[in-house]
């Protein structure tokens, strides 16, 4: 990775003389040949979280949550923890949350959820079976019950945690399943 105000030497020296933008990149030439990285200062602050759609007989599973000092549904999920992708990340999410062992299998996409400060939330939802732990850990304490319903009746009688949680399970009832494979796993750079 590049930090600001590093310096690259570029293979074929550029006109010696006066900085030369490159087009949008936020790079500058500088005579003698090296590029100079400059620092993006118009970044998105961006937080990643995994969701969970599990269903049962025209059903879905839903956490019961506190959100901004009112009880929400949601589903189960989270934020991705330091060294976990994103499978590994709904798994957990869903064990901690409902004491369930979730086998994902297919991703329903992404969205972003802009926040009131601007930042954005990244939520990547996956589709899977449930089953209860045969030794289960306490449940997450931010969890005050599970609800098995239909969507018609969360929507009607529960305020819902954002958005999200409807549009995730439009899409699954749309049939919209991508392979597992599509979300990748962690690469780690071999400066590590």
């Amino acid at each position: 990775m590049i930090a600001y105000g590093s310096i690259i030497h570029a293979e074929t020296p550029f006109p010696v003389g006066e900085g030369v933008r490159i087009a949008r990149s936020g790079m500058a030439a500088c005579p003698g040949g090296c590029v100079i990285i400059r620092r993006m200062t118009d970044r998105l602050p961006c937080h990643i979280t995994v969701a969970a759609v599990i269903e049962h007989d025209g059903q879905f599973l839903f956490v019961e949550e506190t959100d901004g000092g009112r009880r929400v549904l949601n589903q189960p999920a989270g934020h991705l923890d330091a060294g976990e992708d994103l499978i590994g990340a709904v798994v957990r999410e869903v064990r901690e949350e409902t004491c369930m062992a979730f086998t994902p299998d297919a991703t329903l996409g992404c969205d972003l959820l802009e926040l009131a400060g601007g930042a954005v939330i990244l939520r990547v939802t996956f589709s899977g079976a449930a089953t209860p732990l045969p030794s289960p850990a306490p449940r997450d304490p931010a969890i005050h019950a599970l609800h098995w319903l239909t969507p018609e009746r969360a929507e009607r009688d529960w305020p819902l945690r954002s958005p999200l949680v409807m549009r995730s399970i439009r899409r699954y009832r749309e049939g919209l399943r991508l392979p597992l494979e599509s979300v990748g796993s962690l690469v780690r750079t071999a400066a590590q």
